[in-house]
């Protein structure tokens, strides 16, 4: 028996070929790992399964389900309403009286982790991007599909919860006869629980095997070895001077007190990871040090402002000192703006007026120092893969020549050749003098990358 097959799927977007010839079947309880690099056609490949591609696409081909078809999406944020509550959304998708489908709501988030008494009547934007994400895997499960498409379901996670959250589907897949497709860049994930490896390049399948003998194929074992790239660091300069001073920073919500105490220094040209467990203020903290919070006690320096108590002309000046490159690029960039007004919005900030030639001039400056050409400027979001988009966010944050750049998981979406290219820039971006606060779930990658990780737990570094 098959619950899902594809039988010479080809997926198109005006010219563009996204998926040539797709082939692949899946039997009940099995699970089988998509793999590739940014833009090779797996996630029109999970799409494709829904029947869920954008407008505009021309499929080709047969696609065969066996029962219900559920997904949980890569970009938490932009899968969840944010204008419903927790509990209610995982409840849509039960189909049973209201009642029934409030209690396998609930009992779905205890199987994800989640506790269901603080979260099921909190918002999306209440929750961290692993919460957020554990809500998504709920409402996926709570159906009881017959085959779940996981688009990079453990990208917001941290390792524990990866590795919880994994072994769920798993053995969601397993004891449910639920096939499961996992579509990942993460290779050492797939290795770990995946019966099959499919790797796709250019949309069409170019290495096909059972694990672990398929790792041993050339293109896969090439991804292998691009997961452990170390970026080249040079020498810290002896007399840097402190970018950014957080002390007695004390923070909390509804009672409940999440940073207590915080105090840390990060100087010019340093990269310093910030890691933790999901839920544990990693996401307050960066709010607080972008001042888009105003703490209930200490401070926060940013090049000589203090971030929450000067105004008007000084606060622009501190605002223009940091900047952000958010987790999910999807849905930091406006989908209806062109690349050019994206990364010169930040310019509003500049001392001064910059008129349209100097303007221009900068915005092409910032995209070629993430790698991308002036003629991105013309172009949407949209027209752009997953890697590119982060890079467009990068380009956005460099444009006001900051002294710190925060970044929250800015790799975690990112396939491991984008990854490796993009550690490479970020290395570049601190030899360049400018500090980067990297928060991140992955401790194998920071540690490769910064010159100190701090562990937040608790409310304390």
């Amino acid at each position: 028996m098959t619950a899902l097959a594809f039988h010479q799927v080809g997926v198109r977007y005006g010219d563009r070929a996204a998926l040539v010839d797709f082939s692949l079947e899946l039997a009940p309880g099995e699970v089988v790992a998509l793999i590739g690099e940014t833009g090779s056609g797996k996630s029109s490949a999970a799409l494709a399964a829904l029947g869920l591609l954008p407008d505009g696409a021309r499929i080709e081909g047969q696609i065969v389900r066996s029962g219900r078809v559920a997904m949980v999406f890569q970009e938490p944020l932009l899968a969840l309403d944010p204008l419903m509550r927790v509990g209610r959304q995982v409840a849509e998708a039960v189909r049973a009286p209201r009642a029934q489908a409030r209690a396998r709501a609930a009992q779905a988030l205890i199987d994800v982790g989640l506790d269901p008494a603080r979260v099921a009547r909190r918002y999306p934007h209440e929750l961290s991007g692993g919460q957020r994400q554990r809500v998504g895997i709920a409402m996926a499960l709570a159906g009881e599909p017959a085959v779940l498409v996981a688009d990079e379901p453990t990208t917001a996670l941290d390792p524990d919860t990866t590795a919880q959250v994994i072994a769920l589907l798993v053995a969601a897949a397993r004891n449910r006869g639920m096939a499961l497709l996992l579509v990942t860049h993460d290779l050492a994930l797939a290795r770990c629980h995946a019966d099959r490896l499919v790797l796709l390049d250019a949309g069409r399948v170019v290495e096909t095997g059972r694990l672990p003998a398929a790792l041993t194929l050339p293109r896969t074992a090439t991804l292998l070895a691009q997961i452990d790239h170390v970026p080249q660091r040079g020498p810290l300069s002896p007399d840097r001077q402190p970018v950014l001073t957080v002390r007695g920073l004390v923070h909390g919500y509804d009672g409940r007190r999440v940073l207590d105490g915080i105090e840390f220094d990060i100087h010019a040209g340093e990269i310093v990871g910030l890691i933790g467990p999901s839920g544990e203020g990693k996401s307050t903290l960066l709010r607080l040090v972008l001042g888009l919070e105003t703490p209930q006690a200490g401070t926060v320096t940013i090049a000589g402002h203090d971030m929450h108590k000067v105004h008007g002309a000084q606060l622009r000046d501190a605002r223009r000192h940091v900047q952000a490159v958010f987790q999910d690029p999807g849905a930091s960039l406006d989908p209806h703006w062109r690349v050019g007004r994206i990364v010169a919005e930040p310019l509003g900030l500049w001392p001064g007026s910059l008129s349209r030639q100097a303007t221009h001039a900068k915005v092409c400056d910032a995209l070629a120092r993430v790698g991308l050409d002036g003629d991105a400027a013309g172009r949407y979001p949209g027209a752009f893969s997953g890697g590119q988009r982060q890079r467009i966010a990068l380009a956005r944050a460099l444009v006001v020549e900051p002294a710190l750049i925060v970044l929250d998981e800015a790799t975690s979406a990112l396939d491991a050749a984008v990854r490796a290219d993009m550690l490479d820039l970020l290395a570049g971006l601190g030899d360049s003098g400018i500090a980067l606060l990297f928060v991140t779930h992955d401790q194998a990658m920071i540690a490769g990358l910064a010159d100190r990780v701090l562990h937040l737990s608790d409310g304390r570094v």
